[in-house]
């Protein structure tokens, strides 16, 4: 040990320069590295600045959008219903029994009918058109301007029950109220003899001359003459439809296009057929459907192979070939629009 102190003389020059080795003894200075250690803390302010500018640049773009969400361009389809065209409107304006010509005093007596009068109280012109009557009579009518109207004839009339009559029963024109084309009535009948038998003129009177007074005879008197009630009305029943009979022997030729169904109306009120069907139950193929008409009262429409009659109702089922089987005989069913057969027919007999 003595022997390493007696060296330093020499060595103490030396021992100078590595003497800044002491001066980096400021590695004590590492106690401010202690203050590096809080930059960690001025960081995490930056991420709490940057969140909250985040929402304001998110929130800026969000106007720009509710404009095109409020676009309107939709609302100025509204205006259509004001530009659609005006059209006409048929309707039946009275019913009447009542001579085609002339006055029912006429001589000889007229021939009584069911007269129609039909109104375009649209606001343009109706074209052509159909008017049915009784369910059996389809009379073909020219067109009407707007307020004009037409009386038709037909000498077919219901004697019991309600007259109906329906205009445009096929919709061959378009209408405002395709809801108010009908109507059904009981009419009265006029009375020929009561209403045309001329009164007999007066007859003058005679001379009064004196006469013996009677002598007074005792009378008995009899109670109060009793008025009888009258039955009450009958209630309406509404309409009943039936098969009547079928005409399954045909005479045209070997396919029968002749053949056909009658369908009457046996109830008191007008029947629609909308939606009834008629078919041939055995084989199941023959199936016929109607789409519009009515049967009033007491009327009858028919269903024909493969004709059309308009005075019959003009339904067809429109099939080449004979339906009804004459050797073998088939069954007629009626059904309603719920498909209900409410009525069937075979035969023979057929209809007369």
């Amino acid at each position: 040990m003595p022997s390493f102190t007696a060296t330093p003389t020499s060595t103490q020059t030396p021992t100078r320069t590595p003497s800044p080795k002491v001066t980096p003894s400021p590695s004590s200075t590492q106690t401010p590295t202690a203050t590096a250690t809080q930059a960690p803390p001025t960081k995490t302010p930056t991420p709490t600045a940057a969140s909250v500018i985040e929402p304001t640049s998110t929130a800026s773009p969000m106007p720009t959008s509710v404009p095109t969400a409020t676009a309107t361009p939709t609302q100025e389809a509204s205006p259509t219903p004001t530009s659609s065209p005006p059209l006409p409107d048929l309707t039946i304006a009275a019913l009447s029994i009542a001579p085609e010509t002339g006055s029912i005093c006429d001589s000889p007596p007229p021939v009584l009918g069911l007269r129609i009068w039909v109104v375009n109280i649209g606001s343009a012109d109706a074209g052509s058109f159909l008017v049915d009557t009784n369910g059996f009579q389809r009379l073909s009518l020219p067109g009407l301007k707007p307020g004009q109207s037409l009386t038709a004839w037909t000498p077919h009339y219901a004697v019991t029950g309600n007259n109906y009559a329906i205009a445009d029963p096929i919709n061959s024109v378009n209408e405002s109220n395709e809801a108010n084309n009908a109507m059904s009535a009981l009419l009265p009948i006029p009375d020929i003899a009561s209403t045309c038998t001329p009164t007999p003129p007066p007859i003058p009177p005679a001379t009064p001359t004196a006469t013996p007074s009677p002598t007074p005879t005792a009378t008995a008197t009899s109670g109060p003459t009793r008025t009888p009630t009258p039955p009450p009305s009958p209630t309406p029943t509404g309409p009943d439809l039936q098969i009547k009979c079928v005409f399954y022997d045909g005479v045209y030729s070997s396919q029968e296009p002749d053949e056909y169904v009658e369908i009457i109306n046996l109830g008191d009120l007008p029947a629609s057929l909308d939606g009834w069907t008629l078919s041939d139950i055995d084989d199941g193929t023959s199936i016929f459907v109607f789409t519009t008409g009515f049967v009033a009262p007491g009327g009858v429409v028919r269903v024909y192979t493969n004709q059309i009659h308009p005075e019959w109702g003009g339904y067809s089922f429109g099939r080449g070939t004979a339906i009804w089987n004459n050797g073998d005989p088939d069954i007629a069913g009626l059904a309603n629009p719920d498909g209900v057969v409410v009525s069937t027919k075979t035969y023979p007999p057929g209809c007369e």
